[in-house]
């Protein structure tokens, strides 16, 4: 590494301890010893923010860069989501999770990368290798390693800021340019929207331990979606064009249908809701 990107790591390096400060929730909640935060730009700018400075550093010096299969799994971004979702599993043989398993103990973890035109931003979340199930812990609850993806972007915007000046990046000559233009899908062959058109769900299924299968209406699933982000029946009935009282019938039926007791609360359902594991997605 020449002495350029050498005086830019060790001030990214200097970072450290900030970022130690952020994850702290992880650490202490999640059992997750290892996270790393890594924006690459298509003009081959680049930075990372880790817990681990002895890694990072490690990470660069060794030029193992050259060989992160991240890297090529951006170039086969989604086509219908911005987002990928990749266990660390699916990067067995590869020589950088040997290298940080074999000499700093980290071997299960997860990455999320959220893909933009003209940069990615890589966020590594991982654990000790004896850990082994922590990554279906991962897998199970990508929704909570999202929501601390928007509380590091909170907590670290001053940081980002200033890291993501073009003199304060990495400009690696070796590493595989960030490019999500040469996605290897032929998007002749596909058509997303109409996809999602001729496959609108006009009941959701629910599966309830106790009570079977259980279907729910559109109208009743757009009212339960919203509860569980904090909306009030009134702002929910003002969204979807219904009376304040249409919205409190479509609660009402939920609970019957979960069989909760009269007096159950919007809480009481929206905890029941969740314990059966149902996955929601955006209403269309």
């Amino acid at each position: 590494m020449d002495m350029d990107n050498q005086y830019k790591l060790n001030k990214l390096l200097g970072y450290t301890s900030n970022i130690q400060e952020i994850a702290t929730p992880l650490n202490t909640s999640l059992n997750t010893t290892y996270f790393n935060f890594v924006r690459r730009h298509q003009n081959g700018g680049e930075f990372s923010l880790s817990t681990d400075a002895a890694w990072t550093e490690y990470f660069y010096q060794k030029k193992l860069y050259t060989s992160v299969m991240a890297d090529k799994k951006i170039q086969q971004h989604p086509l219908a989501s911005k987002i990928r979702i990749i266990p660390w599993s699916r990067f067995i043989g590869s020589t950088v999770q040997k290298e940080q398993r074999q000499h700093f103990g980290i071997g299960v973890g997860i990455t999320i990368i959220f893909i933009h035109d003209t940069h990615g931003d890589f966020f590594h979340f991982a654990t000790k290798n004896q850990y082994q199930d922590m990554e279906e812990f991962y897998l199970s609850n990508q929704d909570i390693l999202l929501r601390f993806t928007h509380y590091f972007y909170d907590r670290a915007k001053k940081i980002l800021s200033d890291v993501s000046q073009p003199e304060n990046q990495l400009y690696l000559p070796e590493r595989i340019k960030y490019n999500t233009k040469n996605a290897t899908l032929n998007y002749s062959l596909v058509d997303i929207q109409n996809f999602l058109s001729a496959t609108r769900p006009k009941h959701y299924y629910v599966y309830h331990e106790q009570l079977g299968d259980i279907f729910i209406t559109k109208r009743e699933y757009e009212c339960l979606y919203y509860l569980t982000r904090g909306k009030t029946a009134s702002e929910i009935a003002n969204m979807l064009y219904r009376s304040t009282r249409t919205i409190e019938t479509q609660i009402k039926n939920l609970k019957l249908k979960l069989n909760l007791p009269t007096g159950a609360t919007k809480s009481d359902l929206i905890a029941t809701i969740c314990q059966t594991g149902f996955e929601f997605i955006t209403p269309s």
